[in-house]
C-alpha cells in the first residue's frame, strides 16, 4: 500500500513540474520582441527610399520633340538663339474635295441601272475617280517661321563632323582613332563630336532637341503634314532645348 501511495505522489509532482519547465524552454516571447523591434527600422527604410523617389521626379524632365532650321541670332549671355524653321502641312484641296462627292453620286446612280454590264462598268469607273481624287484631297505646304529658343542651364552642343585640324604647312590632318574618340567626349550614345555654346554661329544649320519638365504644359505636337497643324500655336508653346546639334556650316 505504501509503495502505490509513493509511486501515485511520484506521477502527480512529474506532472505538474514537467509542463512547467517545458513553458520555461519556449522562445516565444523573445522572438516577438525582437521582431517588435525590427519593425520600427522597416519603416525608417521605406521614408528614405520615398524621399529619394520625390527627388528624381521632381526634376525629371521629358523628350518633346526636335526642330531643323538656320541660326539667325544667338544671345551667349541667355543662352539663347532665335531659329528660322520651315513647317510643312497638308491643306485641303477643295477641287480634289469637290471631285471626290461628285464620284460618290455616280457610283449611286450606277447602283440603280438595271443593266448588269453597265452597271458595272459604272461603277467600277466611280469607284476610280473617288480613289484618284482621294489620293490628291490634301497638298503640302511650307510655312516658314522665326522662333525664340531658350536653352536649359547644361545645354550640350554637338557637331556632326568633328571641327578640321591642319599641320604645319596648313594643309587638312587626318584624326586618329584615338583622337576621334576623345573628341566624342565620355558619352558615346551622343550624336557626333563634343563642342561648346560659343561654337555656334549664324547661317549653321541646326537641329535641336526640345525637353519638358514632367507635369508642365504640353506644347502642340510637331509632326510634318500633321492634321489641323497650328503652326502659332507651335511657336509659342515651344519648350527648352536641351542638345544643339549643328548639321551643317553656312557654305563660304
Amino acid at each position: 500500500m505504501r509503495r502505490f501511495i509513493r509511486g501515485a505522489v511520484i506521477l502527480l509532482v512529474a506532472f505538474w513540474v514537467f509542463p512547467v519547465l517545458a513553458e520555461d524552454k519556449k522562445p516565444a516571447v523573445p522572438d516577438a520582441s525582437r521582431d517588435l523591434d525590427k519593425k520600427p527600422g522597416k519603416k525608417l527604410d521605406a521614408s528614405r527610399d520615398l524621399d529619394k523617389k520625390d527627388t528624381g521626379t521632381s526634376e525629371k524632365m521629358l523628350k518633346a520633340g526636335q526642330l531643323q532650321g538656320n541660326i539667325l541670332t544667338i544671345v551667349e549671355s541667355k543662352k539663347s538663339l532665335r531659329l528660322q524653321i520651315t513647317i510643312t502641312i497638308p491643306k485641303l484641296n477643295q477641287g480634289a474635295l469637290n471631285g471626290y462627292l461628285q464620284a460618290q453620286q455616280n457610283l449611286q446612280r450606277a447602283l440603280l441601272n438595271t443593266n448588269p454590264q453597265q452597271r458595272l462598268q459604272q461603277m467600277l469607273q466611280a469607284q476610280q475617280q473617288m480613289a484618284q481624287h482621294q489620293a490628291q484631297m490634301y497638298q503640302p505646304e511650307s510655312i516658314t517661321r522665326d522662333v525664340e529658343l531658350q536653352t536649359i542651364e547644361d545645354v550640350k552642343v554637338r557637331m556632326l563632323t568633328p571641327p578640321p585640324q591642319f599641320d604645319d604647312k596648313g594643309h587638312v590632318k587626318k584624326y586618329t582613332a584615338k583622337e576621334l574618340k576623345e573628341l566624342r567626349g565620355p558619352d558615346p550614345k551622343l550624336p557626333g563630336y563634343q563642342a561648346e555654346f560659343g561654337d555656334l554661329h549664324e547661317g549653321q544649320v541646326v537641329q535641336v532637341h526640345l525637353v519638358k519638365k514632367k507635369g508642365g504644359p504640353t506644347a502642340a505636337p510637331v509632326r510634318r503634314g500633321g492634321k489641323g497643324a497650328d503652326v502659332d500655336a507651335l511657336v509659342q508653346n515651344l519648350p527648352q532645348v536641351a542638345m544643339i546639334v549643328v548639321v551643317a556650316d553656312p557654305p563660304k
